[in-house]
């Protein structure tokens, strides 16, 4: 089979001579013969096997190319799930804390709230206090002039009374 190596065939599978035209079946050649046939039909088998050898090479390169995509779509897959449990933690946790500062702001309301009443109280009994301590001052000014009015009244009465005194004892001595 090494004659038949080196040995060129046209696009029909008939070996071309060195005279012929870029391959093309020369006119004036001999018709091929019964081994030339033969010849030409065993390199068509080898061809053929080439170009199987050359699917399946190929097939094998994709179905490996395949396996490593799907190993790596795998893994980005695995790496998507682990992200999305730890983001959904932090989530849980976010939430948690926002309920928790939900809670300590209605607190914080709540007790606002109460400080506010205890302070508007507060107000009403100052401002209470606050009208008792005028009224009580203004009836100590008023029961100190009255004391005084009292006082000077007295004086005015014992003053007279001595004052009689000294007359009835001037006039009998």
């Amino acid at each position: 089979m090494e004659w038949n190596q080196n040995r060129q065939v046209d696009r029909t599978g008939h070996p071309t001579s060195p005279h012929s035209a870029k391959g093309l079946l020369n006119v004036g050649s001999p018709i091929p013969s019964e081994e030339t046939g033969r010849v030409t039909a065993l390199e068509l088998v080898q061809q053929a096997a080439d170009v199987m050898q050359s699917i399946e090479d190929r097939a094998t390169e994709t179905i490996m190319r395949a396996h490593e995509l799907a190993q790596y779509a795998k893994e980005q897959l695995n790496f998507a799930q682990r992200r999305i449990r730890e983001l959904e933690a932090a989530q849980s946790a976010a939430e948690v804390r926002i309920a928790e500062a939900n809670v300590r702001a209605e607190q914080s309301e709540h007790e606002t709230k109460t400080l506010q009443t205890q302070i508007a109280a507060i107000a009403n009994r100052l401002s209470g206090a606050e009208v008792r301590a005028k009224n009580a001052e203004a009836r100590a000014i008023e029961a100190e002039k009255t004391l005084q009015r009292v006082e000077d009244a007295l004086r005015t009465q014992l003053l007279a009374k001595r004052q009689a005194l000294k007359n009835v004892a001037a006039v009998a001595a």
